[in-house]
């Protein structure tokens, strides 16, 4: 059974092994800045849920991955599309994304991601 802090490590190593990202951080909820050259990535613990699944009590984790891309000019979200495919191949049970904020340099889409324990 693993525990949060090991699902965060673990996914911070995933990021990390993509070749894309300058940095992956820990971002302890929404009070720590992105900082770094895009394309940048940071991972939060966004709780957990107890379920019942089958009549079995299970604990399911949630991650938000931040993945920050610059926006000017010609947009590549390859970094992106990169990060999803990698939180796809772990053991997670849900995956989504979407677009978080978007200025005039860069997009910050969140990627949210379910792992049952």
């Amino acid at each position: 059974m693993r525990t949060a802090a090991q699902l965060i490590v673990d996914t911070v190593e995933v990021l990390s092994g993509c070749g894309v990202f300058t940095r992956v951080l820990l971002k302890d909820g929404s009070t720590e800045v992105m900082t770094g050259k895009e394309p940048l990535a940071a991972v939060a613990y966004a709780g957990f849920e107890t379920l019942s699944d089958g009549g079995v009590q299970v604990t399911e984790h949630r991650l938000k991955i931040y993945v920050r891309l610059l926006s000017v000019g010609s947009a590549d979200t390859s970094p992106l599309h990169t990060a999803v495919e990698a939180i796809t191949n772990t053991p997670a049970v849900s995956v989504s994304s979407s677009i978080h904020t978007t200025d005039t340099r860069t997009m910050t889409f969140v990627i949210e991601a379910g792992y049952r324990c």
